[in-house]
Parts: C-alpha cells; sequence; structure tokens
C-alpha cells in the first residue's frame, strides 16, 4: 500500500480520540509497513481529550521514546512514507510524508503542511543502499 493510498483510506475514517487521530494514524502505518507499533512500544497511552492533551506539552519527548523503542531510525532527509513531528501554525504533530506534504489528522480533518514543516522524522519505508 502506499502512503496515498493509505492516507485517503484513513480519511474516510471518522475523526475519533485515541481511535483515529494523528497518533493512531502515524502508528498503523508504522505497524502495516515495519510490523511494530511505536504507541504501544513507547508507552503512549490516552483514552480522550483531556488525557491527550495532557501529553501534548511531551510529544517530542514521546514521539523520541516510541519511535526509538519501535526499531526506527531518526532521518535528516525525509522520503515519502515516513513519519514525523509536522509543524503546523503554533502546533505540532504526528505525521506522514506523503509525497512532498506532511499529512496530519485533526479534528477538523486533514491537515497538510509543506515538506520543510517539520521538527524530526523517522525512516519507515526502505530505502536504496
Amino acid at each position: 500500500m502506499t502512503p496515498e493510498e493509505f492516507v485517503a483510506a484513513e480519511a474516510a475514517k471518522p475523526f475519533v480520540r485515541a481511535v483515529n487521530d494523528c497518533t493512531m494514524m502515524c502508528d498503523r502505518w508504522v505497524q502495516l509497513k515495519r510490523g511494530v507499533s511505536p504507541v504501544q512500544a513507547g508507552g503512549i497511552v490516552y483514552h480522550d481529550d483531556v488525557t491527550a492533551m495532557a501529553l501534548e506539552s511531551r510529544i517530542a519527548q514521546l514521539m523520541n521514546r516510541a519511535m526509538r523503542r519501535a526499531g526506527l531510525r531518526k532521518t535528516d532527509n525525509p522520503q515519502s512514507g515516513d513519519v514525523g513531528l509536522a509543524v503546523f501554525g503554533k502546533n505540532i504533530g504526528p505525521a506522514i510524508l506523503v509525497g512532498d506534504v506532511w499529512i496530519t489528522r485533526h479534528r477538523e480533518g486533514l491537515v497538510a503542511v509543506p515538506r520543510a514543516n517539520y521538527w524530526k522524522a523517522w525512516a519507515v519505508c526502505e530505502r536504496d543502499t
């Protein structure tokens, strides 16, 4: 499945916190491609808006730990299909690089931000070496 196909399928799902949100969308993508759940590996636990917002200030720390424990390495040259922390406005959140845009998911729907608007990224898809 390509990143475009995956995101299109995710867009058809209704937003549900801790089920169909930005974190869980990225988690499903990594599971599909790498067979591991960063959410489970990193011990990221939240159930609703209140518990999700309590984690918001630590999102970078939580993502670093989760991705490291899931066996993903950081990349300074993200490729389509990689996962990162995208910056949009005053927000930062888990996103999938699809072509030249980071796609993240929020209550209002999918949000696309330019490729350059990321803080950290992790290689998910195989690289030619």
